[in-house]
Order: structure tokens, then C-alpha cells, then sequence
């Protein structure tokens, strides 16, 4: 799935940092490091200029695992 999206990233003309912001991001979830998986998730966020569906639930999954239920269910929402 990461391969996939990273395509679909390069193919929209998204920075490589970008790109490789968010698989940073997606390795430090998977690591357990859910605040060091937010702030990457909001370098690309930053970077895209905007927020897209899949972006927005990974954000709610690190503010869920960080047990901030409000916000999380604020980006569920909104994804």
C-alpha cells in the first residue's frame, strides 16, 4: 500500500520530501512512535497545501493511539 501511494504522490508532482515524509511517518507508526508518525504526517500535509482523505484518517489513528479522542474523532470526521 505504501509503494502504491508513493507512486500515486510522485505521479501528482509532490516533492520527494513530501513522499519521503510520509513513509517516514508510516514507519514510525508501525514503530509505535505515534507523536514522531503526527508530526510527519503534518510535514506532508503542510507540504501538499491541503489534506486529502487518507491523510487526514492516518492523523486521527496517531492522535487515537495517543489517547487524544477529541481530536481524533474531529480528523475521522473530516476525512
Amino acid at each position: 500500500m505504501t509503494t502504491v501511494l508513493l507512486i500515486l504522490l510522485s505521479g501528482l508532482g509532490v516533492s520527494p520530501e513530501a513522499a519521503s515524509a510520509f513513509e517516514e511517518a508510516n514507519n514510525a507508526f508501525r514503530e509505535g512512535r505515534y507523536a514522531d508518525a503526527e508530526d510527519g504526517y503534518n510535514r506532508v500535509s503542510a507540504a501538499l497545501h491541503g489534506n486529502s482523505p487518507a491523510l487526514l484518517y492516518n492523523l486521527a489513528n496517531t492522535r487515537y493511539m495517543q489517547g487524544s479522542l477529541g481530536s481524533a474523532i474531529l480528523y475521522y470526521e473530516a476525512a
